[in-house]
């Protein structure tokens, strides 16, 4: 079973000699999960790993996959921009406290 599900087929790829090569599988799916994470712990560095995975997992979109729901935990696919809302809601400690708006950088990270 897998946390969350990502694009993983007809991905537009580098290949070797300077090329280009629609993929597919989990070598193409999990570099936009990890990407994803990665995004998240930019705008807020002081997540723990086991928030990055919350907020992916719980703002994820429903899958349309006939039978693969039931392999996922989240049984969607991620959505990086809820998943921004979500982590910066329920765990974000970068502001000083009694402070309710995102800062600019986490608001254009939103936004997009």
């Amino acid at each position: 079973m897998v946390n969350v599900f990502a694009p993983g087929e007809e991905i537009y790829s580098t290949v070797p000699k300077n090329e280009y090569k629609y993929l597919q599988g989990t070598s193409m799916a999990s570099p936009v999960v990890a990407g994803g994470a990665a995004v998240l712990l930019a705008y807020m560095p002081d997540l723990k790993p086991y928030q990055i995975i919350e907020a992916l997992v719980k703002s994820s979109n429903p899958s349309t996959a006939n039978g693969f729901t039931d392999q996922s935990q989240a049984g969607g696919v991620i959505d990086l921009k809820k998943a921004a809302e979500y982590a910066y809601t329920n765990f974000y400690k970068g502001k000083p406290a009694g402070t309710s708006k995102p800062s600019k950088s986490v608001k254009k990270a939103v936004k997009k």
